[in-house]
């Protein structure tokens, strides 16, 4: 899974990490020094509602006796792509408050694109949480040969997505009203569906979605997860 960080934080101390914090090295070390006590791994550091349903999702599949492996990474604005048990302290950064040209540039500093290829590598099915601003950051991207790319994704977003080996799952107002979600936690509910499909289907739907059962298909899935909730 790849998913975004998150405004809401665990810690929100006085003086959390500013983007010129992360653009001098000598300075980020003196200041994550600072902010020591607030140190946590990264899964723990983000509250907002997307990242808290996914958890909730990952703990299903997570159960002992899963035949399903799983493995986060956090696109963060700051420390760039991080693995759940990544150390970091509090920050205040979204690609969300950049302009276009400074998230192109910023996301070659942190070499996003190229780390996120490098971590998909060995990956069958990787399922995309992100907004069109984070996408940015790491677009393009295709599927390696025999790898699913499933993006929750809106109308908008889905067109400079599809191609082989990539599912589109619709996820924009329509799914929000359906899921009784809001916009930034609807990716993140439907995760916790798409787990729960897994958790009940087993291998057979595994190899669904690997062989690129449809996003409508999918979709359709989750509604009926959602029924016998």
């Amino acid at each position: 899974m790849i998913t975004s960080c998150t405004k809401r934080k665990s810690a929100e101390p006085d003086g959390a990490l500013r983007f010129h914090d992360f653009q001098d090295p000598n300075r980020l070390r003196q200041r994550t020094e600072q902010l020591s006590r607030w140190k946590m791994p990264a899964v723990d550091m983000y509250t907002g509602q997307q990242h808290w349903l996914l958890q909730r999702g990952l703990e299903r599949l997570r159960l002992l006796g899963s035949q399903i492996t799983t493995d986060l990474r956090i696109i963060s604005a700051g420390y760039g792509l991080l693995n759940e048990g990544d150390l970091i302290v509090p920050y205040e950064v979204t690609f969300n408050d950049m302009s276009a040209a400074e998230r192109r540039h910023w996301s070659r500093h942190l070499r996003l694109a190229q780390d996120v290829r490098k971590a998909l590598a060995g990956a069958q099915v990787v399922v995309f949480l992100l907004g069109a601003r984070y996408l940015d950051a790491i677009l393009p991207l295709q599927p390696l040969p025999g790898q699913r790319f499933m993006f929750f994704a809106s109308e908008h977003e889905a067109r400079r997505l599809a191609g082989p080996g990539v599912t589109l799952v619709p996820s924009g107002l329509k799914e929000a009203r359906l899921f009784g979600a809001g916009l930034t936690s609807l990716k993140g509910r439907m995760f916790e569906l798409l787990a729960q499909c897994l958790v009940v289907g087993g291998k057979s739907y595994w190899a669904d979605l690997l062989q690129g059962r449809s996003g409508h298909a999918v979709l359709h899935d989750l509604k009926e997860a959602q029924q016998s909730e």
